[in-house]
């Protein structure tokens, strides 16, 4: 029995290229580092003295920056290619990071805060651009999911170190690491990648009749897609916006303790995620129908909070907003490929990567302002009301592409 899981788990990360795995190791040293993201609430009613309302506008701007980071990644890709763009991506991002801790007043941390998370976020259009160049198309869902997997681990291991250093040491320590761990995977990615000619990348298929390519405008059940896209990440964002929060003022927890807890949901995420994407690619499982059902998850772990503020009660929610996470954001990518005609795929891939930039935008400043005046209970049910919308927008999205099917 023992066996043949563990034979079942490494089937799952088995044929993907040398090069996914150099990309994924690039990605484990960065996102090692995100120590910043993971404890900027903390730092900013703690170590600077902002209250609430101050702070959600700051974290506002992280939004802003990851809108414009995914707009100015796409452009730049296009134009310069997705090697430049990552290599310069990370190299920048580091110095901005260790320029931002020494960044105090409100408007400026606005602004250089906006600034910062625009290069650090550039990376992601390029990054993915580069998965359609170094992965072979018959593994590309599963390169994506060993990306995510490292992406996860490297948030399991940063907020377990930043706690440690925001409690122990200063949160200085936490810009700095950030900064040398963008520089060093900057370094990394420029030893290991080799930029592959355009003669060997995948071309465009023809298209001969270009009137019956529908674009992303035109294609009505995506962009009721899109919509919950942005309402799923106004949920989902509260778990690096004001749960921290949350943990502190209503736990009582310290910043390692609340650093454990982060680093516990990048855990379950890198050693589930694979194994459970390869059965539902395996038994051909409705994606939909696992969003819908990862929505549910996710409002649960809101919901559970309404039956009191114990320790216990915290990890049960990390463990159900961790297999949401799994089953919903995976496969809200996959859907995205799907819809999409080849010719077509970069600008649906981009207008997804909007739709959860806009949600990053409206989580801190909606999340921050309702425990400010009203306390976490309402933000609570405000967000187990979201994902009530979102999974009857989801049932509606499955009748819409069960029809569509018929059609053809």
């Amino acid at each position: 029995m023992f066996a043949n899981a563990y034979r079942f788990y490494v089937d799952s990360f088995s044929g993907l290229s040398k090069e996914i795995w150099f990309l994924s190791l690039i990605t484990l040293i960065n996102r090692s580092g995100s120590l910043v993201i993971a404890f900027l609430s903390l730092y900013l009613t703690e170590e600077l003295g902002f209250g609430l309302k101050e702070s959600g506008i700051i974290m506002t701007f992280f939004g802003v920056g990851s809108l414009f980071g995914n707009l100015l990644g796409g452009y730049l890709t296009d134009r310069v290619g997705y090697y430049k763009v990552q290599f310069w991506s990370l190299l920048l991002s580091g110095i901005f990071f260790i320029l931002l801790y020494h960044v105090k007043t409100f408007e400026w941390l606005c602004v250089f805060t906006a600034l910062t998370i625009t290069v650090a976020e550039s990376f992601r259009p390029a990054n993915m651009a580069s998965f359609a160049v170094y992965s072979k198309p018959e593994n590309l869902t599963r390169s994506i999911g060993l990306y995510r997997m490292a992406v996860n681990l490297g948030f399991a291991l940063g907020p377990a170190f930043g706690g440690f250093m925001a409690a122990y040491l200063s949160y200085q320590w936490l810009f700095y690491v950030d900064g040398v761990t963008c520089s060093l995977a900057a370094i990394a990615f420029m030893l290991l990648l080799k930029k592959k000619s355009k003669s060997v990348e995948a071309k465009p298929e023809t298209v001969e009749d270009p009137s019956k390519i529908r674009s992303v405008l035109n294609d009505y059940p995506f962009m009721l897609f899109l919509g919950l896209v942005v309402k799923m990440a106004v949920v989902f964002m509260q778990l690096i916006f004001t749960i921290p929060l949350f943990y502190r003022d209503a736990l009582h927890l310290n910043e390692v303790s609340i650093g454990y807890l982060l680093t516990f949901n990048g855990i379950l995420i890198a050693v589930l995620e694979m194994p459970i994407i390869f059965i539902i690619e395996k038994r051909k499982l409705n994606i939909l129908k696992m969003m819908l059902i990862g929505a549910f998850l996710i409002g649960l772990s809101f919901a559970i909070f309404f039956i009191g503020h114990w320790l216990i009660l915290a990890v049960l929610a990390v463990i159900l907003i961790s297999v949401g996470e799994i089953l919903n954001f995976p496969m809200a990518g996959t859907f995205t490929i799907l819809r999409s005609h080849p010719s077509k795929r970069g600008e649906y891939s981009g207008w997804f990567g909007i739709a959860f930039a806009v949600g990053i935008v409206i989580a801190p400043s909606l999340g921050t302002y309702i425990i400010d005046h009203y306390g976490f209970n309402s933000l609570w049910t405000l967000m187990c009301v979201l994902v009530g919308i979102i999974m009857i927008g989801y049932t509606f999205l499955m009748k819409m592409d069960a029809a569509e099917s018929e059609k053809q």
